[in-house]
């Protein structure tokens, strides 16, 4: 089936909202899915395990920076003060969700961006995609090295054009999300109707 962006990014906020995640992190999984799927990377491979009951229970645990929406938001915080020390994560779980949350949060800022993790290499530039290469859909977890690099003041060269239009998605996937998404809706009710949901207690069309 082929979706637009904006279908692919709520659906995704209100399937990571229906498998536990809180509004703050949500937000963070609908844009990096969108962001991965305009630049047609992996998302649909990796998105089971990124709102999987084991990946989510991670958030608020003494191993919370295995989760790639937490790490990654972590992560962004640490590049700003531009330490030039490489960060060094030793188990996240799918980390291109990682590599895309830095992607999104770095749009503004003037330093490149590196992500290692076994088998594949990415990075970007001011929040555009600058290459992708390997094993991008492991699902770990895996251990991921972070670099700054300094582009003196070089524009977004090399960057990979998104092709426009929709971008199809594994009807299992969608329903994957779906399911979830139906976790999020508030079952009918007298009481609902008295408050305006729907059409109210009187339905005549």
């Amino acid at each position: 089936m082929i979706l637009s962006l904006n279908e692919i990014e709520t659906t995704v906020l209100k399937a990571a909202r229906g498998a536990g995640y809180h509004w703050g992190l949500a937000e963070e999984a609908a844009a990096a899915a969108r962001w991965l799927a305009k630049h047609d990377l992996p998302w649909a491979a990796t998105v089971g395990i990124l709102l999987a009951e084991n990946t989510v229970r991670l958030v608020g645990t003494d191993r919370v920076m295995s989760n790639p929406l937490v790490a990654g938001t972590w992560v962004c915080d640490d590049l700003a003060r531009d330490s030039g020390t490489p960060l060094k994560l030793t188990a996240v779980v799918a980390p291109l969700w990682l590599a895309a949350v830095v992607g999104v949060g770095r749009r503004a800022e003037p330093l490149g961006v590196s992500l290692e993790w076994p088998a594949a290499a990415f990075g970007t530039l001011r929040g555009a995609l600058q290459h992708a290469a390997g094993d991008l859909a492991n699902p770990g977890p895996a251990p991921v090295s972070i670099r700054t690099r300094h582009p003196a003041g070089e524009a977004v060269v090399g960057a990979r054009t998104p092709s426009l239009g929709g971008r199809r998605v594994d009807e299992a996937v969608w329903r994957l999300l779906a399911d979830l998404e139906k976790r999020t809706y508030v079952p009918a009710s007298v009481r609902s109707r008295e408050m305006g949901a729907g059409a109210g207690t009187s339905d005549n069309d």
